[in-house]
């Protein structure tokens, strides 16, 4: 009797495993043909597979088994020289979800039942004879399109202004859509016309708010988009994409990265050489992230190490030492909050194309970043989708309103003064500028609200733009500008017309110029 029940309990202990944790095998080849089916003559490739966990190495076969549950998205990691198909959505082909129960969440359409269906998973990939060591990747910040009307804004600003740029490929940084799921595959569908490949990663309004734990919150994201953290490689740079949304509830977040991603992210770099540059991809900046130290941690030994988020709105550039936890004390670690493509939400008048103008909370316009990579070292360039403007910068001085009178006695106070901003400006740009052609003299930062920014919340608030989608006017301090350069004008200088020219260098490979005509009264 005591033999009966213990076999009883094995066998319920092994039904219980076979429901939550089995082994999935399948094979990563060579498709030389390009059908996306497995032909005997097809050789295998030896990629890295995972789950988001493990990562196992294909055989020289192909073939990979690997421990697989309830959910899991299993991947591959695209190695140098190769790349993927791409699906009927038009986003990379690299993934298997894996489930018998079906995802459950409610409100938008999570990934389907599927864990019985297949014995085998292939992932064909095609051989790239165009992967370069130099090579340029667009970074793209919060589309977070809530319309088919605001995916036309995004699809005829910002993605034909990157086509022109000739990107190797590029990345979207997170919050591709604000909170309705079923714009995802109408957006992504967008994007593909580009000719361009994609990668994707998920923001804090791409997730499914009806999720009873963190596992189901990326469900619809694993639908349409395959895993939400995931690693690639191309030229000498390795890629990690990852997911630090943590939901709490009741449309409630926070910022982390969390044990298994960790793991995974230990697993992955395990097979990544020390000379190559990593490029961590994230939404939320990585200041913010709860368990940041742990991710430092992982990257101490690394001398070659750079990051990008999004998030924020805003453009910024962290160089974080010691003191703010980093622990490689041989190097810094710089990280680039890159904007957002929306701008502030699509708000705000229109341009003359019909598109809002929509100025970010610290007085930069719409735009992404577009970064070179050499071998393990990086330039980087912001991208203004501001039509009128010919310069990543702008010159704000003092002129006599004759619309609003109320608006020269609010910016009274900064009469005397000239500000620049430097969209992609950092604490190691230097900016300089003359009057009149003059002498170069060198700008000090400041931190404050960017004049322009401020003039239109002011417009605002007296109802000049009554008629259009009002742009959000935050707390003070939230749109303190950290790109901000200034000066007083000399007392001595003339009434009359004056012309200021301006330069902005970096070793970040900032190269901007303006100029700026005003009248002294």
């Amino acid at each position: 009797m005591k033999k009966l029940l213990l076999l009883t309990i094995i066998l319920l202990f092994l039904a219980y495993l076979d429901i939550y944790s089995i082994v999935l095998t399948g094979k990563c080849f060579v498709d030389l043909n390009n059908d996306k089916s497995y032909n005997n003559n097809e050789p295998g490739l030896g990629a890295l597979v995972s789950n988001g966990r493990d990562v196992v190495k294909c055989k020289h076969n192909g073939k990979f088994n690997i421990n697989v549950e309830e959910g899991d998205v299993v991947f591959v990691i695209k190695p140098n020289g190769y790349k993927f198909h791409q699906t009927e959505l038009g986003n990379n082909y690299f993934y298997y979800v894996y489930s018998n129960s079906g995802s459950p969440v409610k409100e938008y359409e999570g990934y389907s039942k599927n864990g019985k269906q297949v014995d085998t998973i292939y992932f064909p990939l095609i051989k790239d004879d165009f992967e370069k060591e130099n090579f340029k990747v667009a970074l793209l910040g919060d589309s977070q399109v809530s319309s088919e009307t605001e995916i036309n804004y995004f699809a005829n600003s910002s993605l034909i202004h990157v086509m022109n740029q000739n990107p190797d490929f590029g990345i979207m940084l997170g919050d591709i859509v604000y909170d309705k799921l079923t714009l995802i595959p109408k957006l992504v569908n967008s994007i593909s016309k580009t000719g361009l490949n994609w990668y994707y990663l998920p923001g804090n309004h791409d997730i499914n708010f009806d999720a009873i734990n963190r596992e189901n919150t990326d469900d619809s994201w694993n639908k349409y988009l395959g895993p939400s953290y995931y690693s690639f490689n191309y030229g000498n740079v390795h890629f990690l994409v990852l997911f630090n949304i943590h939901y709490d509830g009741n449309k409630k977040y926070h910022a982390e990265l969390g044990d298994n991603q960790l793991k995974f992210i230990k697993n992955d770099l395990s097979h990544v050489p020390k000379d190559k540059l990593i490029a961590i991809c994230m939404h939320i900046p990585v200041e913010q992230i709860k368990d940041k130290e742990k991710l430092f941690d992982l990257l101490e030994n690394r001398d070659y190490t750079v990051s990008f988020s999004g998030h924020t709105h805003t453009n910024q550039q962290l160089f974080i030492d010691k003191r703010l936890g980093w622990k490689n004390s041989s190097s810094t670690h710089h990280h680039i909050i890159c904007g957002a493509t929306c701008g502030s939400w699509w708000d705000g008048v229109y341009d003359i194309f019909g598109v809002p103008q929509s100025m970010m909370g610290d007085g930069s316009p719409k735009g992404y970043w577009i970064a070179d990579f050499y071998n393990n070292s990086y330039k980087l360039t912001f991208n203004s989708l501001d039509k009128y403007s010919n310069s990543n910068l702008s010159i704000w001085t003092y002129s006599n309103d004759e619309r609003d009178s109320t608006m020269n006695i609010h910016f009274a106070n900064r009469k005397d003064s000239i500000y620049v901003n430097v969209f992609g400006g950092s604490s190691k740009t230097i900016v300089k500028a003359n009057i009149d052609n003059g002498h170069w003299f060198e700008l000090t930062p400041v931190v404050t609200i960017d004049p322009y920014y401020e003039r239109i919340i002011q417009f605002q608030k007296n109802s000049h733009w009554k008629d259009f989608r009002i742009m959000p006017y935050w707390y003070k301090d939230k749109n303190d500008s950290y790109h901000l350069w200034g000066f007083r004008i000399p007392s001595d200088l003339k009434k009359g017309v004056h012309i200021i020219n301006v330069e902005a260098t970096d070793e970040c490979g900032i190269y901007e110029k303006g100029q700026r005509i005003f009248n002294i009264e």
